[in-house]
């Protein structure tokens, strides 16, 4: 009797990728809630389809099976991130966000997609120490890839001998030394 052989779609990954750390720190570090859950498949191959609300109340579907997918838009899974409308009023001021020059505003692209005025959003991370965070969902901040072509060194300030471009990077310009030894600064 001869057997067939399935083919796989796609390569057996002994490891997971590195994008995978984030996104499982993310699911055990943040709220969700399950809001409904079908199972499928057969017993060789069982498949589950999960209906989840995020931890900004978007709703994702998630599919475990032959071919896992997931519709969240987190640029590590394949969505390419989703922007929502530039609409409505700024978490940080209060104002409104205009459409009209979408280049005035940034968003979250490591979650929630949310919009909010290019200054607010460098004066917020002025303040964080530590990792910056989305104002509205508290995920990690995840930088536009194309930021740092768009840095001007005519625009940099001079900090500790050196040209500093945090406020043009949403970064604080302020030394994080948390991790340092517990000696740092004493004379």
């Amino acid at each position: 009797m001869r057997q067939r052989r399935r083919r796989q779609r796609r390569r057996f990954r002994p490891q997971p990728p590195q994008s995978f750390g984030d996104v499982y720190a993310r699911a055990l570090g943040q709220r969700f809630y399950v809001l409904g859950r079908r199972r499928g498949g057969t017993d060789e191959c069982p498949e589950e389809t999960f209906e989840l609300a995020g931890s900004t109340g978007n709703v994702y579907t998630v599919h475990v099976g032959r071919a896992p997918s997931c519709n969240s838009g987190a640029p590590e899974l394949g969505g390419g991130g989703k922007r929502k409308p530039i609409e409505g009023d700024c978490p940080i001021c209060f104002c409104e966000l205009e459409a009209a020059s979408p280049g005035s505003a940034v968003w979250c692209r490591a979650a929630c997609g949310q919009n909010l005025h290019r200054e607010c959003f460098d004066m917020w991370a002025r303040t964080k120490k530590g990792q910056v965070t989305c104002p509205f969902c508290r995920s990690a901040w995840a930088e536009d890839p194309a930021m740092p072509s768009r840095v001007r060194m005519d625009r940099a300030a001079v900090s500790e001998g050196y040209a500093n471009v945090a406020d043009q990077l949403g970064m604080s310009g302020i030394r994080d030394t948390s991790s340092y030894s517990l000696w740092y600064g004493y004379h």
